[in-house]
C-alpha cells in the first residue's frame, strides 16, 4: 500500500501547481531566505485523522497555497484583478492532486489579505494500517503419558 508522510501531498501539490503554471513556476514547501517572485508558497495548515474501519483510517489535510505577485505589493496597479485571475486558475485547476490515484481536492476557496492571495482546500486520503505479524509457533511436540 502507498506510505503517506507528511510531505507527500505538499509534494502533489507542488506538481499540481507546476501542471497549471509550468513547470518554472516558483513554488515553495518551506520558507527560504531569498525567494523569487512571483511565487507559491505551500502550507499544510492541518491534518486530523479518523477511523473508519478496524484498520483503515482516512487522513483528512488542509492545505494553504499563498501567492504573492512580488515582495512589496504596496504599489502595483491591477493587483487584485492579477490575484483574481490567479484565483480562477486554482479553483478550476485543481479538482483532484495525484497520488497513488487521483485524489479529488474538496472546499476549494480562496481570500486576499494584504495583497497575498490564500487558496485553501481540503483532501481525505484513505489509510491502512500496517500491522505487525504475530509470531507463528513453528512446531508443536505434544507428549501423550498416563500418569
Amino acid at each position: 500500500m502507498y506510505e503517506i508522510i507528511g510531505e507527500t501531498v505538499k509534494s502533489a501539490t507542488s506538481v499540481k501547481l507546476g501542471e497549471i503554471f509550468g513547470e518554472n513556476t516558483k513554488r515553495y514547501k518551506e520558507a527560504m531566505a531569498k525567494m523569487e517572485y512571483p511565487n507559491f508558497f505551500i502550507h499544510q495548515l492541518s491534518a486530523n485523522i479518523r477511523e473508519d474501519t478496524r484498520n483503515r483510517w482516512f487522513i483528512d489535510y488542509l492545505i494553504n497555497i499563498r501567492y504573492r505577485y512580488k515582495k512589496d505589493t504596496s504599489n502595483i496597479n491591477d493587483l487584485e484583478q492579477k490575484l483574481d485571475e490567479i484565483a480562477i486558475k486554482l479553483m478550476t485547476g485543481f479538482t483532484e492532486i495525484q497520488l497513488e490515484r487521483p485524489v479529488k481536492v474538496r472546499n476549494a476557496r480562496y481570500e486576499k489579505v494584504d495583497g497575498v492571495l490564500h487558496f485553501f482546500f481540503n483532501v481525505s486520503i484513505q489509510v491502512q494500517k500496517q500491522l505487525q505479524e504475530e509470531p507463528k509457533l513453528e512446531k508443536l511436540n505434544i507428549k501423550e503419558e498416563v500418569v
